[in-house]
């Protein structure tokens, strides 16, 4: 189902001589189209797939740029825009033609029955004409957008095996700068779809969540005297909402007012859940508050568990990975899952609650500073 296939990438979206000749948007000099890119924040990974950041990030005379560069007579009926940013203020539906919207929240991965679903989609377009091109686009053509490109990458045989795919799209997209996929859990994404692409199954199994253990205590406090945290601990699992966005939906959650746990007097923090009955199945999110404020979280997929038990160190947890001098995380820091496979369905719910509804809006931040990068 998953047998990876060699997409015809060689075909250039222009012909020689429409490449030579075309001076309608972009100049007398491939060296003119290059520079053009820059200026619309389109970066090009072969000549039928791009990255594009979000216009409406550079104001409005950005969004007529790129309205004239779609207009090229060369691009017409053939180029599709993949929009996977999931703000409402960086949609671009209304104001480029040929979009297909599969949103999802910046700093996360989609789910990964969505990237088996894309990648599908993504050859079923290029394959109707050589010519054909896809644009991927999210706020700013960066971690959502590379996640997809690197599957795909994967998918159509350019690189066999994601650490490639990955150092690719981070060399081509930020050559210079953080690296654009850089958020853990999206690219454990790019490595998951790479075992499915070499026959690991897609089985939706059922487990049930016994014991969580954080070690050792991060801090999270403004006091010298008293540092350490007040942690608690949400789970959720993705769920399709019958259109073309996934949900968080939360099987566990605890009070913000927890106990202080101080970094000098306590070693880690233990949840026992077996008593819970807190079932996941498919993608799951693990996250760590403290107070207000998100402290990491992760994504992993039941599919992809082998045994009962897994370990992420500080290198392998969202946001925590980005402490380099150990402000807050220590440097052995890690997060335990002790889990256990049941023969049991996740119960079903008919509507969401007001809190759930607020965790789909909100269920993004993760307090990372985005006003130059989206993960």
């Amino acid at each position: 189902k998953y047998l990876r296939k060699k997409t015809p990438f060689l075909y250039s979206l222009y012909d020689k001589d429409t490449l030579a000749n075309d001076t309608s948007t972009t100049g007398n000099s491939s060296e003119d189209k290059n520079q053009l890119l820059v200026q619309i924040d389109v970066c090009s990974f072969t000549p039928r797939i791009f990255v594009m950041g979000s216009p409406f990030s550079e104001g409005i005379d950005s969004l007529r740029h790129v309205q004239a560069y779609f207009s090229n007579p060369n691009l017409q009926g053939h180029y599709k825009i993949f929009n996977f940013a999931a703000e409402h203020q960086f949609n671009i539906e209304h104001d480029l033609d040929h979009v297909e919207n599969i949103p999802f929240n910046a700093n996360n991965p989609c789910a990964l029955e969505v990237i088996i679903q894309f990648c599908a989609r993504f050859d079923a377009y290029l394959l109707q004409h050589p010519k054909n091109a896809v644009y991927l686009h999210c706020r700013t053509g960066k971690g959502r957008s590379c996640l997809l490109a690197a599957c795909y990458l994967l998918h159509s045989g350019v690189f066999m095996s994601a650490e490639d795919a990955v150092a690719f799209v981070c060399r081509e997209r930020t050559p210079a700068r953080l690296d654009a996929l850089s958020v853990p859990s999206q690219v454990r994404y790019v490595h998951y779809y790479e075992a499915l692409l070499r026959g690991e199954p897609l089985v939706q199994y059922t487990l049930r969540v016994n014991h969580v253990r954080m070690s050792p205590i991060p801090q999270f406090s403004a006091s010298l005297l008293h540092a350490g945290c007040c942690p608690y601990l949400s789970i959720s699992v993705l769920t399709d909402s019958g259109e073309t966005a996934w949900h968080p939906r939360r099987v566990f959650s605890q009070s913000p007012r927890q106990p202080r746990y101080s970094c000098e007097s306590h070693s880690q923090v233990d949840w026992a859940l077996s008593g819970q009955q807190v079932l996941v199945c498919g993608d799951v999110c693990l996250a760590l508050f403290s107070g207000d404020e998100k402290m990491c979280q992760l994504y992993f997929h039941t599919a992809m568990v082998a045994g009962g038990y897994l370990a992420f160190d500080k290198a392998a947890i969202d946001l925590a990975c980005r402490d380099d001098r150990c402000y807050s995380f220590p440097a052995d820091f890690k997060l335990e899952l002790f889990l256990q496979r049941v023969d049991q369905d996740l119960p079903q719910r008919t509507e969401s609650d007001q809190e759930e509804l607020d965790l789909m809006l909100s269920y993004g931040d993760t307090n990372i500073d985005e006003s130059d990068d989206d993960r």
